[in-house]
């Protein structure tokens, strides 16, 4: 009799743990898909934020507006592929199990953003330096001191 209450409780406590680990998977396939849900949006917002910066940047400075702003959004895009190449090439252990997605993704964010933020200083320092030049129509010029 001894044994078969061992073998119930056994097998209730099997089963129970078997119900908590499902659910712990569970929650674990939500948490990892709310995870990624929260880097596509904020990939959107940066999209559109590093966009907006250079878009102003180049129409203060008498630039193409949309195409310096596309050009930012390369600049990201390009510097988190490079970084991705650079670390595939540097430390492939990184990439040989599919356990570092959050690290990758917040490593590449933060190395597009560094690379975006030095050209972006990089254009402003040069446009603010440069003078503008003016033309000037020097035959229409000639003799208007004389005159009067």
């Amino acid at each position: 009799m001894m044994s078969f209450w061992f073998e119930w409780c056994f097998f209730a406590v099997f089963i129970w743990h078997k119900k908590l680990l499902e659910r712990f998977l569970l929650l674990k396939k939500r948490l990892k898909l709310i995870i990624q849900t929260t880097f596509v949006m904020l990939g959107i917002f940066l999209i559109y934020w590093i966009g907006k910066k250079y878009y102003v940047l180049a129409e203060n400075n008498n630039r193409s507006p949309w195409g310096f702003a596309i050009l930012g959004i390369i600049i990201y895009y390009s510097s988190q592929f490079a970084m991705g190449i650079g670390l595939a090439i540097l430390m492939p252990e990184m990439f040989i199990g599919n356990n570092n997605d959050i690290m990758l993704n917040v490593l590449g964010i933060g190395i597009g953003l560094l690379v975006w933020y030095l050209i972006f200083q990089y254009l402003e320092s040069k446009w603010e330096n440069e003078e503008e030049f003016v033309e000037i129509d020097e035959i229409s010029e000639i003799g208007k001191d004389l005159e009067g």
